[in-house]
């Protein structure tokens, strides 16, 4: 309901789509990033998503397959049983998906910066969930005696956070924790299945970019197909370069500025870390959380916390120094977000543990009050349910750049998008190649 009003997120008609395109109606194809490097990014998350790539009443599902993941989580929030709710793994869990939604509220977009992209086939928000959701489970470990099923359930769940989205890759210190903790771990099925994933996921990058890694330039391979060289390492400093500028990008491509020195920080902490709402909010309940339980120590009143949530915390603070390669608020939402929570969190539990008419009903209601207030803000879009929800795209002025071999390449005009074009489209400049070999289409780019 939400997500009825929200336009596509900017990545998705730029890339995600074609991206999606190519892994639900091709073969898998060789060198695919010679066409656009950001068809090299490869995410799990997508290549589940291709699978879904069909239209029932109009509608077609990958718009709306993210939706699930939410569910599943708001599920997990009121499945918990009364006896657990005093726990720091539902205090996060809940905590988490509130502030998730009183952010929503309260910013001045109707669905804030995170719920705007409900309705697009993104990973931004989507890697956030799966990041909070392990560090849920991650935590739950440690309060339960049936530990096995939620070991399992937490390897499959990282490996679908770092697999999804590149800049989660410290989620896999979860397993590594699970590893030195809990050592039948290495006796369980599912260990051999996350590894078998992580082979076919690294098999596939080579194929479609010639790296095991895109576009970390020293785990690439000299094949035919293989993503220049050169490129490669302009696309990588792009990425990070971009993020580091100010807001009006007018030294992103002076690397020496924003790569090469520590030049950019403070441009960047005044112009962009000062004039971001989410990053604003987190300080500020971060410095009220700490404090408040600075007061509380000397006070007496000591929190006793188990190791998962120190090597919780160290995730998080490592991410964070980790998103500092390339500091976009949409690639730390996960990790900026729980480290805000897990201090909250300590003072959630220290509250409730000593209110003894808390109860699983009482937290329930007021968290569907903090639903229903974000559906009322939503309140405009009961009058267009009824309406046509479909995303078109126009193609008139698409242009024919290439043709080889019977294969079109086109590319549209200035600032308009791939989109779901259905022959092959390009944005950038060049002498492509277009090849096929048992069906397999195989594409280069001159070097």
């Amino acid at each position: 309901f939400i997500s009825f009003s929200n336009q596509l997120a900017g990545d998705t008609p730029f890339y995600h789509l074609q991206t999606i395109k190519w892994f639900s109606e091709f073969k898998i194809s060789f060198g695919l990033a010679n066409l656009e490097p950001r068809y090299g990014m490869d995410s799990i998350w997508h290549i589940l998503l291709s699978i879904f790539n069909i239209t029932i009443f109009d509608v077609n599902l990958i718009y709306h397959f993210n939706l699930i993941i939410y569910a599943i989580v708001f599920n997990e929030l009121f499945n918990v049983k009364n006896n657990n709710i005093k726990k720091l793994s539902f205090g996060f869990l809940f905590l988490s998906l509130s502030f998730l939604l009183i952010y929503n509220f309260i910013h001045p977009m109707k669905n804030g910066t995170i719920f705007s992209n409900l309705g697009s086939p993104e990973v931004d928000t989507l890697a956030m969930l799966f990041f909070i959701l392990s560090g849920f489970v991650f935590l739950k470990i440690n309060e339960i005696n049936e530990k096995d099923n939620y070991i399992q359930l937490l390897v499959i769940i990282v490996s679908l956070t770092y697999l999804t989205k590149l800049s989660y890759v410290m989620t896999i210190l979860f397993l590594i924790f699970l590893l030195l903790d809990f050592k039948k771990l290495l006796k369980m099925k599912i260990i051999i299945f996350a590894f078998l994933v992580n082979i076919l996921w690294v098999l596939r990058n080579l194929i479609i970019s010639g790296c095991a890694i895109f576009p970390l330039k020293i785990t690439c391979l000299d094949f035919s197909w293989t993503y220049n060289s050169n490129e490669i390492e302009i696309f990588s400093k792009i990425i990070k370069s971009f993020a580091r500028d100010t807001p009006l990008r007018k030294k992103y491509m002076d690397f020496n500025y924003t790569i090469e020195t520590n030049d950019w920080f403070i441009p960047w902490f005044n112009t962009y870390f000062l004039e971001t709402s989410l990053l604003i909010i987190c300080s500020f309940i971060l410095l009220i959380s700490i404090t408040s339980l600075i007061i509380m120590y000397f006070l007496n009143k000591k929190i006793f916390l188990s190791k998962n949530f120190y090597f919780f915390l160290l995730i998080c603070i490592l991410s964070l120094f980790f998103w500092l390669q390339a500091p976009e608020i949409r690639f730390g939402y996960g990790y900026i977000i729980s480290l805000t929570i897990l201090f909250v969190s300590l003072l959630y539990i220290s509250f409730v543990q000593k209110i003894t008419f808390i109860n699983k009903n009482i937290i329930n209601f007021i968290f569907i009050l903090i639903l229903l207030a974000n559906v009322q803000k939503n309140s405009q879009n009961f009058q267009k349910i009824n309406l046509d929800k479909s995303n078109n795209f126009n193609y008139d002025n698409f242009d024919l750049i290439y043709k080889e071999n019977g294969y079109e390449i086109y590319r549209p005009p200035p600032s308009i998008s791939c989109g779901f074009f259905p022959k092959i489209c390009v944005y950038q400049e060049g002498e492509y190649s277009v090849n096929s070999n048992l069906s397999y289409l195989i594409f280069k780019k001159n070097k």
